[in-house]
């Protein structure tokens, strides 16, 4: 799944992922978005019009957690923001795998993915690629457990 808009363009992104460093849950993955070497950036995607009307739902300023906010109000923050980094970071990378074993004759086999890079997986908590995971074999490996 590629995170994106389908509309109108984020305002002011760097600005906005810069702000979110000092976050003490996903400040460190705003840093390493904004590191060029890390190769995490990526504008989102935006679709066939932009009418000006309004932007997609951002992050509008930098909150650490108000006293005041409710439990719900953290909730939904928390969520608007990791959905907003996921938006600018690029796409997760996977593989399915079919790995099949012959043992004495018998042959057994299973399927799962593997996680190539993580990249918005990394902020974006609210999805998850796991099931079966399968470590990455060779054609020929032998494998012993």
């Amino acid at each position: 799944m590629e995170i994106g808009t389908s509309a109108d363009p984020f305002p002011a992104s760097l600005a906005i992922v810069q702000e979110q460093q000092g976050h003490p849950g996903w400040g460190s993955y705003a840093q390493r978005l904004l590191d060029p070497a890390s190769g995490l950036w990526r504008n989102p995607s935006i679709g066939g019009h932009d009418d000006k009307a309004h932007p997609p739902i951002h992050p509008t300023k930098f909150s650490s957690g108000e006293s005041g906010w409710s439990q719900d109000h953290n909730r939904l923050y928390k969520l608007v923001v990791r959905h907003f980094l996921a938006c600018v970071s690029q796409p997760a990378v996977g593989a399915e795998t079919i790995v099949e074993i012959d043992i004495a004759g018998e042959m057994f086999s299973a399927s799962g993915r593997v996680i190539l890079a993580k990249n918005y997986l990394d902020v974006y908590r609210f999805e998850s690629w796991g099931g079966s995971l399968l470590p990455t074999y060779a054609v020929g490996q032998q494998v012993c457990y």
